[in-house]
C-alpha cells in the first residue's frame, strides 16, 4: 500500500491482507501477531465502532469480515521482539 499516512494505518493494512490470505486458505486457528497496542486492544474489544483512527475503518472492517469464522486470537508482541519488521 502506497497511501498509508500512518504507523496505525500501516499495521491495519497488514493484518486485514493477513485475514484475507488466511481466510482464502481456510485456516480455523489463526494467531495474528501486532506490536501495535492501538491495534491489538480495537481488534480485540467487543465495540469496533470506534476506532483510533477513522481512516482505519475500512481495513479493519475487512479483518473481522474473514475472522468471523474461525478461532482467531490477536496478540501483542513487544517490539524489541519484532525488530525485523521495525527496521
Amino acid at each position: 500500500m502506497t497511501g498509508a499516512t500512518s504507523v496505525l494505518m500501516a499495521e491495519a493494512v497488514a493484518i486485514a491482507l493477513a485475514a484475507i490470505v488466511t481466510d482464502r486458505l481456510n485456516l480455523q486457528q489463526i494467531h495474528f501477531l501486532s506490536d501495535n497496542q492501538q491495534l491489538v486492544q480495537f481488534l480485540n474489544d467487543v465495540d469496533q465502532g470506534n476506532p483510533p483512527d477513522w481512516r482505519i475503518k475500512h481495513f479493519t472492517q475487512v479483518f473481522t469480515n474473514h475472522t468471523r469464522h474461525g478461532d482467531k486470537r490477536i496478540l501483542k508482541v513487544h517490539r524489541s521482539q519484532n525488530q525485523t519488521a521495525d527496521n
